[in-house]
């Protein structure tokens, strides 16, 4: 397995901060948010937050409706111990309100956010760059994943995102070169072209392969976690066609309110599909001992391909 920058392990299941009251469900704030607005000296219910929230309020709303079938999806992928599933998706539920404050902060409070950032594995960054941008960046969505922007804008890292974006206004057709990070829609069905003219830019291509996306993808059986996925992938085949080296990172939230960006050493270009696949599989293995180690904080365990999930326990810390 590929090294890896040390994970803390999540030995219970965190309590639940109280309400802040900025949601109208009553939806509760990590503490970890609190402290980095507080150190950034930044009122949570600000009118440019408060903005930001009521246009997330869909995406919220849909978190919360969900509420109630968390408990019995813990339950059935035996995630944890049965007295502990209701807290655990409580806990689950928390997080996935904090993913709005940690895009608000990163859209709204960039420039501070970079000043604060902390890089483990810069040389495999410079490893995989090589004097050049051509590479591809495979993040999970796991802890803070909004962070990732402001970390690897800390780089210098010119970038486009191939992401589901909602909102057409938010792609640039065109972008100036200087424009650091540009989004590419995954819907788009021209994306992976778009994709290519991005290389020939110098722009490092970022994929979030760990969620299905839509589309006809290869689906890929392997071993996480101690069961079996399947991956849906098109990325790998992507890196074999135009020959890219592939590089997992993924940021959080680290101590003193800073910005943790771990970058993993690159998987190298494969020579054909064979290679390409076990590429897939070899991101998986990277991502096992992050992911384990703070299993509620990682959307795939509900959104993935698994099979026979009823059949056996996971693999998992003490969580």
């Amino acid at each position: 397995m590929n090294e890896l920058n040390e994970v803390t392990q999540v030995t219970e299941v965190a309590e639940v901060a109280e309400p802040t009251g900025l949601f109208r469900h009553g939806g509760p704030l990590n503490r970890s948010v609190i402290e980095v607005f507080t150190s950034l000296g930044l009122d949570a219910g600000a009118p440019v937050l408060r903005a930001f929230f009521d246009a997330e309020r869909p995406a919220l709303n849909a978190i919360f409706r969900r509420r109630e079938q968390w408990p019995g999806l813990f339950r059935e992928f035996s995630l944890f111990p049965e007295e502990e599933c209701d807290r655990a998706a409580a806990r689950y539920l928390d997080w996935r309100a904090d993913i709005l404050y940690w895009k608000a902060l990163t859209r709204i409070y960039m420039s501070e956010l970079e000043q604060r950032v902390v890089v483990t594995g810069l040389d495999y960054f410079r490893e995989a760059a090589g004097g050049s941008f051509r590479f591809m960046l495979l993040p999970f969505h796991i802890r803070q994943f909004p962070l990732l922007t402001p970390a690897l804008k800390s780089l210098s890292l010119r970038y486009a995102t191939i992401v589901s974006v909602n909102n057409p206004d938010d792609v640039v057709r065109n972008p100036p070169r200087e424009q650091p990070g540009i989004l590419l829609d995954s819907k788009d069905p021209f994306v992976l072209l778009r994709a290519r003219q991005a290389l020939g830019q110098d722009r490092a291509v970022i994929v979030y392969p760990d969620l299905p996306r839509g589309g006809n993808p290869a689906k890929i059986p392997l071993r996480f976690l101690g069961r079996q996925l399947t991956a849906h992938s098109s990325w790998h085949l992507f890196c074999l066609s135009e020959q890219l080296p592939a590089v997992p990172c993924f940021a959080t939230a680290g101590p003193g309110n800073t910005v943790q960006l771990t970058i993993g050493k690159a998987l190298p270009a494969p020579r054909d599909e064979n290679e390409a696949t076990d590429m897939v599989r070899r991101l998986y293995a990277y991502y096992e001992e992050p992911v384990r180690g703070t299993l509620i904080q990682w959307e795939g365990w509900a959104e993935a391909s698994w099979t026979g999930k009823t059949s056996s326990t996971w693999e998992h810390s003490s969580s």
